[in-house]
């Protein structure tokens, strides 16, 4: 690991539990920074008060084992990051209505209202009225060896909207018969966002690679500004504290091949659950083992937000969490 000036650090880790923690550590002795002022920003407090930082700058982070995603941390519970990671990165979701059952916070992010067109699924598979996660995956197939595989999410125009993706880009490369990722960041919230950037992004990596029926490689995270809001010192003394105090968690289960298919049919489940359209198992009958396991964590998350702890308690007797990890040998 090498820090000059808290800029130019790389930091290379086997699991993102470890990672996580590096990160924590590190950024303790970042660069306090000065709160932005554009009235736009939500992390800003919509620039009516000081938010004040403490940041890294250019950081790279290298993930060798992209399956080991999880993290034991107080601010990552599996099922509001698998819920995010399927609604908002892996799908297209970009209606308020879907996003603030989940997140009551949601409308703050959208300009009219009723949408928010820049949440990353929706980018990923519309920017330019273009599916990118097809294009990327034509594009491999026809040249494994192309350097031209490249998600946009940020666009122009976006400094001028309440959610400007923090996210600018994806590349990915085909390399040694392994598929490998790197996401170019903008801005990233140390503490909170980045064990759920990696997760949403991993994922997406692998339902590239489960298309091209090839492993996954290293995943490769940079970012510009690498930061947390000192007001939340306290949350990240907890996190820190628990991330050195537990161990990191078992590598997930390996995503079938051709898994793409099963992203609709597990939106069609939710969508049915969340609205009360149906009990949902004529849908949950049609996804594969593994994306009943995921179904299952969200059809938690949808009792959670109903206070139904018998169906929370249903779900999780049904499909145990235990099932997302990879058996042991």
């Amino acid at each position: 690991m090498q820090l000059i000036n808290n800029t130019d650090m790389h930091i290379s880790c086997e699991s993102a539990h470890e990672l996580y923690t590096k990160v924590l550590q590190s950024v303790t002795n970042g660069e306090s920074t000065p709160s932005v002022k554009d009235p736009k920003s939500i992390g800003s407090g919509w620039g009516t008060r000081e938010r004040l930082t403490r940041e890294l700058r250019y950081i790279t982070l290298i993930l060798k084992n992209p399956q080991n995603r999880l993290i034991n941390s107080p601010f990552f519970l599996l099922e509001d990051v698998i819920s995010r990671t399927v609604l908002a990165t892996l799908s297209d979701v970009s209606d308020v209505q879907t996003m603030t059952f989940y997140n009551p916070r949601a409308p703050e992010f959208s300009d009219d209202g009723k949408t928010i067109p820049s949440n990353y699924g929706y980018r990923i598979r519309h920017l330019n009225y273009r599916n990118q996660i097809d294009d990327i995956i034509d594009l491999l197939q026809q040249d494994p060896y192309s350097r031209r595989a490249v998600i946009h999410v940020h666009a122009p125009g976006d400094s001028e909207k309440r959610y400007t993706p923090c996210i600018d880009s994806l590349h990915f490369l085909i390399r040694n018969g392994s598929l490998e990722c790197h996401s170019l960041w903008r801005s990233g919230n140390a503490l909170m966002l980045l064990p759920i950037n990696i997760f949403e992004f991993t994922m997406l990596q692998e339902l590239i690679a489960s298309e091209l029926k090839i492993p996954m490689g290293q995943y490769v995270h940079t970012v510009t500004s690498l930061h947390y809001y000192l007001e939340d010192q306290s949350r990240f003394d907890l996190a820190l504290h628990t991330t050195l105090s537990q161990e990191a968690p078992e590598a997930m289960r390996s995503m079938p091949f051709h898994s793409l298919k099963q992203i609709e049919l597990l939106r069609k489940f939710e969508k049915a659950l969340r609205l009360n359209l149906s009990d949902g198992i004529d849908e949950f009958a049609k996804l594969s083992d593994y994306w009943q396991n995921l179904a299952a964590v969200i059809a938690y998350m949808i009792a959670k937000k109903r206070r139904d702890s018998i169906s929370m308690q249903y779900w999780i007797r049904l499909f145990p969490w235990k099932r997302l990890i990879k058996p042991s040998n």
